[in-house]
C-alpha cells in the first residue's frame, strides 16, 4: 500500500490534472482512515473530471461516514444521474433516506432487481435497497422477499467453510492460553493511543465509533486493516518453525513490541488535539489475544448483539 501511495503521489506531481491518480490516492487514504485528505483528492478528481461516477460514489460514502448526509446524498444523486444502473449508489442512498409510498426509486429498483443483465453483486445491492425501502413504508412482505433474495446472492459470493473456521478458532484458543499471557503480558508497545472496536458485523460498532469520534480527543479512523499488515511485516523477518497462529509461542516480548510498533506507524495522523485513534474493523475480534500482547495498553470495546440480529 505504501508503494502504491508513493507512485500515485509521484504521478500527481508529474501531472497534477491526472484524475485517476487523485481518485486512487483518495481511496488509499480513505482505507487508512485519512478521510480529510481522501476527500481533498476525491474533490480534485471531480474538479478535473466532473462526471467521474466512482469519485462521486466514494465521496458520498466518505461523507456518510462523517454524518454529512445532505452532502453525501447530493453526490449519490449525481452518481446515479451519470449511471442509472449504479445499484451501489442506490443502496448507499437508501441507507440515509426515508422512503415514502410512491417514491420514484421503487420502480427503478424493481426494474434493476428484475433485470437479467445485472451482475449478481449489482443485483443484490438493488434487492437490499428495496428491502430498506419497503421496510420504511412498513410493507414487510416484499421487504422480507427482497432481503431473502439479496442474502441468497450474497451467500453465493462468500467462500465460507464452517468446519475450517471452527478449527481456526480452536487453534487460536489453544495458542493464546493463560501461560502465554503470564509469560509475555505487558511486554508489547506501551502506547495507549489505539482503541479497537470489534465484534460481529451489524452489532453496533459503527454507532460506538461515531459516539467516540464526537469526543474532541478521539479520531474515528474507520475499518483499518493495519493489524494484520503489521503482524505479517514482522513475522516475515523471523525464522519460525510454524505458520500463524502456531508460531506465536516462538515469539518473545521484543517481537510483540515490534508488531505493536509496526501497527502504530501505520495509524493515520489525527487532527491536533486528538490523541486516541479508533480502529473499527469488526473482524479484529479474532485478534484480541494478539492485541493484548502487542499493545497491552490499547482499549478494546467488544460490541455484542443477539446472533439473529447480526
Amino acid at each position: 500500500m505504501e508503494a502504491a501511495e508513493a507512485h500515485f503521489r509521484a504521478a500527481i506531481e508529474i501531472r497534477p490534472d491526472f484524475a485517476e491518480a487523485h481518485h486512487h490516492l483518495g481511496y488509499l487514504l480513505a482505507t487508512q482512515g485519512l478521510f480529510g485528505e481522501a476527500a481533498v483528492h476525491y474533490r480534485r478528481t471531480l474538479a478535473i473530471k466532473p462526471d467521474h461516477v466512482d469519485a462521486h460514489n466514494k465521496l458520498g460514502n466518505l461523507l456518510t461516514f462523517q454524518g454529512r448526509f445532505d452532502e453525501a446524498r447530493a453526490h449519490y444523486d449525481r452518481a446515479i444521474e451519470i449511471d442509472p444502473a449504479l445499484t451501489d449508489a442506490y443502496l448507499a442512498r437508501a441507507e440515509i433516506k426515508t422512503f415514502h409510498a410512491g417514491d420514484a426509486d421503487f420502480a427503478v429498483l424493481e426494474a434493476l432487481a428484475g433485470s437479467n443483465s445485472l451482475f449478481p453483486a449489482k443485483a443484490l445491492a438493488a434487492h437490499f435497497a428495496l428491502y430498506k425501502a419497503y421496510e420504511d413504508i412498513e410493507d414487510y412482505a416484499p421487504a422480507f422477499d427482497h432481503l431473502t433474495k439479496g442474502n441468497a446472492l450474497k451467500r453465493m459470493q462468500i467462500d465460507f467453510d464452517e468446519q475450517v473456521s471452527e478449527l481456526f478458532f480452536r487453534r487460536m484458543t489453544s495458542v493464546f492460553d493463560r501461560g502465554l499471557f503470564e509469560r509475555l503480558g505487558g511486554e508489547g508497545d506501551p502506547s495507549n493511543s489505539p482503541i479497537f472496536v470489534l465484534g460481529m458485523p451489524r452489532s453496533g460498532s459503527t454507532l460506538v465509533e461515531q459516539i467516540l469520534d464526537s469526543h474532541p480527543m478521539i479520531h474515528g479512523a474507520g475499518e483499518l486493516r493495519n493489524l494484520d499488515v503489521a503482524l505479517q511485516s514482522v513475522l516475515k523477518t523471523l525464522a519460525l518453525s510454524h505458520p500463524y497462529p502456531e508460531c506465536v509461542p516462538e515469539l518473545d516480548g521484543i517481537a510483540f513490541r515490534r508488531i505493536g510498533q509496526a501497527y502504530l506507524v501505520r495509524q493515520p495522523v489525527p487532527e491536533p488535539g486528538k490523541v486516541r485513534i479508533v480502529d473499527k474493523l469488526p473482524g479484529n475480534f479474532i485478534a484480541i489475544g494478539l492485541i493484548r500482547l502487542a499493545l497491552p495498553n490499547a482499549r478494546i470495546i467488544h460490541t455484542t448483539r443477539d446472533p439473529m440480529d447480526t
